[in-house]
């Protein structure tokens, strides 16, 4: 009798160990029906967006990038671009004929925005970012003097990967601030005009800032340019959003912008007219009581000690910003019984995304990989195979979940501009679709299987973002 006590206890004791697991697969498991649900309700936001600010969820940004009406648009020279995706600060240049090829490869430095900037005025911001196009230009010495031979400032786009309010391709305000800044002093202010300040308060007069854009925008203007079949841009990395060509005619709330009215009627184009729309589709769902994304215990931690809780809330649920975060919340609350591995999981940003995808590259038997990686990135033996396993499949749910999503919000696009059902192409730049195992076949498989989408070409449009900028400032 004690010996059948003690083997139920067992038993017992494993359901409960289990229990967690089982939880945390129901919660990322997204059945077929509920992301199609998804997707109709995103087709509605859109159209809701382009009718009017405020009304929905998703802005629908105007980006005042209008189609070309052909290639090449008499673009040729030097073009300046400045990315700032997050805490990455790129600076590039790039030379181009006439039809928009390179002369010679771009070239471009990096830099890190220091921490305290993220909390900083803009004014202090904008002025290390002058300081960083300031230590570029040291490399090219020959553009100051052929600016001085024809008296021509170069032309600069700049990629600023955060939500705006645009109301010209150089007039832009913040909407938020995403990716954990809090710089102050934007408010009102036109990004540009601070920018420009910027430059020239490092002593750099001969650069005239001209085109402000999403990265999703600079995204597919790099890929475009040179394949007419790219309908939308993609940003799946650090932050996750997309834009694609939208008939101006659809965009409602331009009919009282009368710049663009009179930009319109002097290119004297028609109906069929294309404007490059940045939905900003990382907020779907944010409004107060809106329960179309099922969030689970795990997203509520993210959101609750992020930057901006209660926004954003997809973004959430598929960016690299926050992947590595989820899993480190799944695994808290899956090894509470056991202290090694639940008191490492206490710690903030201990699991990074990078982290994840090592992780999801160990097809070996007994996942010797991840035991080594554990024990050096975060100094935890895991000596427990079956544990292993358990890390493995908690990384695969929280990346699998993000793929869906990222597919159904594309799905989305696709069926609005009823694109399903022939030969169109997405650029897609960022960190976790280029290098995160599994991501791009799960991206695949959720619009082949789920909304029946076949004739569509992902392309990875590597550091599109930069290079789209000085395209966008060459044919402006």
């Amino acid at each position: 009798m004690d010996k059948r006590v003690a083997i139920l206890s067992s038993h017992l004791s494993d359901v409960d160990a289990m229990l967690p697991v089982l939880r945390a697969r129901q919660f990322f498991n997204l059945s077929d029906s509920y992301l199609r649900y998804i997707q109709l309700y995103m087709e509605g936001e859109m159209e809701k967006g382009l009718k009017q600010d405020g009304y929905g969820t998703l802005p629908m940004l105007p980006s005042f990038v209008l189609k070309p009406q052909s290639n090449g648009h008499n673009m040729g020279g030097v073009f300046y671009a400045i990315d700032m995706g997050g805490t990455n600060l790129r600076v590039l240049r790039i030379e181009i004929d006439r039809n928009g090829s390179a002369l010679a490869p771009p070239t471009q430095l990096t830099f890190h925005i220091p921490v305290r900037y993220l909390s900083d005025t803009a004014q202090e911001l904008f002025k290390f970012i002058g300081k960083c196009v300031a230590a570029f230009t040291q490399s090219h010495p020959g553009d100051v003097e052929n600016v001085e031979k024809t008296g021509k400032p170069i032309s600069v786009g700049f990629t600023f990967s955060f939500p705006t309010i645009q109301k010209g391709l150089a007039v832009a305000q913040l909407l938020t601030w995403t990716k954990g800044f809090k710089t102050t002093g934007m408010e009102g202010a036109n990004i540009v005009t601070l920018l420009q300040k910027g430059i020239e308060a490092n002593d750099i007069k001969y650069l005239r800032v001209v085109a402000l854009c999403n990265d999703t925008v600079g995204t597919l203007i790099a890929k475009f340019l040179f394949d007419p079949s790219v309908h939308i841009g993609c940003i799946l990395g650090t932050g996750s959003n997309a834009c694609y060509w939208e008939k101006v005619s659809n965009i409602k709330k331009l009919s009282l912008n009368a710049e663009l009215q009179k930009e319109l009627n002097a290119r004297k184009m028609d109906d069929n007219l294309e404007m490059v729309v940045n939905i900003e589709w990382g907020n779907l769902g944010s409004d107060a009581g809106n329960t179309i994304l099922k969030t689970t215990p795990y997203d509520q931690h993210v959101d609750n000690i992020s930057c901006n809780p209660g926004r954003q809330r997809l973004e959430k649920m598929i960016s690299g910003y926050y992947i590595g975060e989820l899993v480190r919340y799944v695994l808290r609350d899956i090894f509470r019984g056991n202290p090694t591995i639940w008191h490492k999981m206490q710690q903030k940003d201990c699991f990074p995304p990078v982290l994840v995808s090592r992780i999801l590259t160990d097809e070996s038997a007994k996942l010797r990989w991840i035991h080594l990686w554990l024990n050096e990135e975060l100094d935890i033996n895991v000596e427990d195979l079956e544990d292993r396993r358990i890390i493995k499949e908690v990384c695969v749910m929280v990346r699998n979940r993000s793929a869906t999503l990222s597919a159904t919000a594309l799905a989305s696009i696709l069926k609005r501009s009823r694109h399903c059902h022939e030969h169109v192409t997405i650029a897609v730049d960022g960190s976790v679709y280029e290098k995160m195992p599994g991501y791009k076949t799960k991206l695949y498989e959720t619009m082949r299987d789920v909304y029946c989408i076949k004739g569509v070409n992902l392309t990875l449009s590597k550091d599109g973002s930069g290079i789209g900028a000085a395209y966008i400032a060459a044919i402006s």
